[in-house]
């Protein structure tokens, strides 16, 4: 069983709000694509997130 400590947790959490939030702002404001724009894309990133980091995530990880 892998352990994960509570610091990964946190940083990777961090790090996951941190980049999704100005991914948006900058989506809105420096892209000017409209709240809907922005929502679908981001819904379409996360698919294509689900397919290719799960497989790299476990690679990198050496298990």
């Amino acid at each position: 069983m892998i352990k994960i400590s509570r610091a990964f947790l946190a940083d990777t959490t961090a790090l996951i709000l941190f980049f999704t939030m100005t991914g948006i702002l900058n989506e809105r404001f420096v892209a000017g694509m409209t709240w809907e724009q922005v929502l679908h894309a981001r819904l379409l990133g996360r698919l294509s997130w689900f397919r290719s980091a799960v497989p790299t995530g476990c690679g990198a990880t050496g298990s």
